[in-house]
């Protein structure tokens, strides 16, 4: 029998109540015009008077309907609530950020949401397009040069970019001495000593010297 649950989907305009199917009666909307006639809704889709007792004993009052349903908010609130680790994948609906090799002509990381995995092995990413930042858009990205990361706090930002200062400072005295290049990275008293440096001058790399022209 059809009931108020299996018929919500199609609410005709103007209905206020509603009756639930019944050995008797069929499924109704119903609504009450301005003199208070019960009218309900026919087959021919229009409003048509009808008075019987026994139909409007059960009519019941149409319930605000809200604009989602407990499952589509539990749906919701689970993705606003997941938080990713950063390995592996990104949850679906995750804000994170991405860099694709070639795509962006920098090796910067830039937000975007992660979409999910298609069935053709791509990832499908939102972002914010690269000639106009303020608008977003979508597409897919090669699983081949894509990489993913957390984003970062105001203090992680900070902290990478002090450290990618010392790297890159220290590369340049390096070029100018004719010196070999170490690894910073596995070499933390040398990292220290050049973080000292640039903590002393101020000195952060530029965009010049993210393209190359520093």
């Amino acid at each position: 029998m059809n009931t108020f649950e299996t018929m919500k989907h199609n609410i005709p305009e103007g209905a206020t109540h509603y009756r639930d199917e019944s050995d008797d009666f069929r499924f109704s909307w119903v609504m009450f015009d301005d003199g208070g006639a019960l009218k309900v809704y026919t087959t021919a889709l229009n409003w048509c008077r009808f008075n019987h007792s026994k139909f409007e004993d059960k009519v019941k009052p149409i319930p605000k309907i809200p604009t989602e349903t407990p499952e589509e908010k539990e749906a919701l609130d689970a993705i606003e609530q997941v938080e990713w680790n950063g390995k592996g994948l990104p949850p679906v609906g995750v804000e994170c950020e991405f860099m694709c090799e070639g795509f962006w002509g920098d090796s910067h990381y830039h937000w975007c949401i992660f979409l999910g995995l298609l069935s053709d092995g791509s990832y499908a990413i939102e972002f914010n397009h690269p000639t106009s930042p303020k608008r977003v858009t979508c597409q897919c990205f090669d699983p081949q040069c894509t990489k993913f990361r957390k984003l970062e706090t105001p203090e992680e930002k900070k902290e990478r970019e002090r450290i990618e200062s010392a790297k890159h400072l220290y590369s340049k005295h390096c070029k100018e001495v004719r010196h070999p290049v170490k690894d910073l990275d596995n070499n933390s008293v040398l990292l220290n000593a050049w973080l000292v440096i640039v903590d002393e001058t101020g000195y952060r790399k530029s965009l010049n010297d993210v393209n190359g022209k520093g």
